[in-house]
């Protein structure tokens, strides 16, 4: 189709030339989005109906659609086309960071039409079972365009203490946003205790022009830019409130190790709970994160962090005494990363998730070997065990163990009826959900030992 000679045809027709271009004669989804793009360009095009943007999110199925899509939102909106259905659009079109950065920095709000003032965009990604990556998470937005921090709906609320948890969703701090807010805050009527602010493009001289209070005790910054510029601001006192518990900063860009340093060094002796996931800490940042964890730190989550075993072994022998739950999935962690963990061992911990990282058998052996008598939850999913690794694990089996995973595992029939003999009195919950007999290469059978188990153990096979 040309779509600069296309003749200006009745809208249902051309509605009708539009979608069977789209949808039969190009077998790529976002050359055909690309083409209806150029002529919703064109200012005498018509309005067409809700069956164009209706395909446009149903072949939204991964990002090189999405992207097409975002060719149709990006057109729709700067011809000056209506935007009855441009929530629909952009619910299918968010399958990428693309498009919520697209909307975001266009500036738009809602019109006051049938998709209302709130559009949720839901982000489909894979994600460590115990925390939300940057794709999977739900976003509101309501009627103030997210192009800016806009925060005069909430400020009387912050000013008089009636608002004690702020949550800002993708909307884009300014300096004269972080001011107004920092302002409301230090009133003497002001009691806020948890701020939530993702993905506001919020770097640490921001975080600076905040002056978060000292009854702040939470603190959320997932998917912002907390590092970036922090080195330029050595000197200054740390940004975060003084009694902290909670900091989550989940999918953060942390800048240089520089930046690194000044950031890390400015966590409060008082958390007790830190997450840092999907925050490479490879390399020097590993080493820059050991000299700084905060002395009572009870919960560490570091999943996604590309540490492999190297960068284990530089932090293991840094981890508090005081740690009770430590999330390593997803991090390239090998034997020697787990013999690393074993040797220092917090001797509090009570939850490890250290799954999705190829240990091997002798990496599950070596970690079994170091376990401290306080852990209750283990997740060993995908971990590459067989016969030989369940057999060290169970023989160090941790007597007070409530809840074990071996997702993945690679289990005969001998072994799991040896496991099933093994199993603690205190164990309630077995995942073996996608374990495979090596013999059948199927799910192996556990109906001959479910009899003898005690009646508190669930097994779950999915």
């Amino acid at each position: 189709m040309n779509c600069s000679s296309l003749p200006l045809l009745p809208a249902t027709v051309l509605d009708r030339i539009l979608c069977h271009a789209v949808r039969l004669l190009d077998p790529d989804d976002v050359a055909g989005m690309q083409r209806y793009s150029r002529v919703m360009l064109r200012d005498d095009a018509p309005c067409v109906h809700r069956a164009i943007v209706d395909h446009a999110t149903s072949i939204s199925i991964d990002e090189a659609s999405a992207n097409g899509q975002l060719n149709v939102l990006d057109a729709w909106v700067r011809s000056g086309k209506p935007l009855e259905y441009t929530g629909a659009a952009i619910t299918g079109a968010a399958r990428s960071y693309k498009s919520l950065d697209w909307w975001r920095r266009s500036g738009l709000s809602l019109p006051e039409c049938e998709v209302g003032y709130m559009v949720q965009v839901h982000f489909n990604g894979t994600c460590d079972e115990e925390e939300d990556s940057y794709l999977d998470f739900d976003l509101e937005w309501y009627d103030d365009p997210p192009g800016d921090f806009r925060l005069d709906s909430m400020l009387p609320a912050v000013r008089d203490g009636t608002m004690e948890e702020v949550w800002c969703v993708g909307m884009r701090i300014t300096e004269m946003g972080a001011s107004a807010f920092a302002d409301a805050m230090t009133e003497p009527t002001a009691n806020v205790v948890s701020v939530d602010l993702e993905c506001c493009d919020l770097t640490y001289p921001l975080l600076h022009a905040l002056r978060l209070p000292a009854s702040v005790t939470e603190l959320e910054l997932k998917n912002n830019w907390a590092g970036e510029g922090a080195a330029e601001l050595a000197d200054e006192p740390s940004p975060f409130p003084p009694h902290l518990a909670r900091l989550v900063l989940t999918g953060n860009i942390i800048g240089t190790p520089a930046d690194a340093e000044v950031l890390f060094r400015a966590l409060p002796a008082s958390l007790t709970e830190l997450r840092l996931p999907y925050i490479p800490l490879s390399g020097e940042y590993a080493r820059v994160l050991a000299r700084h964890f905060p002395p009572v730190l009870t919960e560490l989550a570091l999943s996604g962090c590309e540490l492999g075993s190297d960068g284990l072994a530089v932090l293991a022998p840094h981890f508090p005494r005081t740690l009770k739950w430590l999330g390593l999935g997803t991090n390239g962690i090998t034997a020697d990363g787990a013999a690393a963990l074993a040797a220092h061992f917090p001797p509090a911990l009570e939850d490890l998730g250290i799954g999705d990282n190829p240990l091997g058998d002798a990496g599950l052996a070596a970690l079994a070997a170091g376990f401290a008598p306080s852990v209750k939850t283990l997740w060993l999913d995908e971990t590459c065990a067989t016969d030989a690794g369940i057999k060290a694990l169970m023989d160090n089996i941790p007597p007070n163990l409530k809840d074990l995973s071996l997702s993945g595992a690679m289990i005969s029939s001998v072994r799991l009826e040896a496991v099933f003999a093994q199993i603690p009195s205190s164990l309630t919950g077995l995942c073996l959900a996608d374990c495979v007999d090596p013999a059948t290469g199927e799910l192996p059978d556990v109906a001959p030992f479910l009899p003898g188990i005690h009646p508190g153990l669930q097994v779950d096979m999915e």
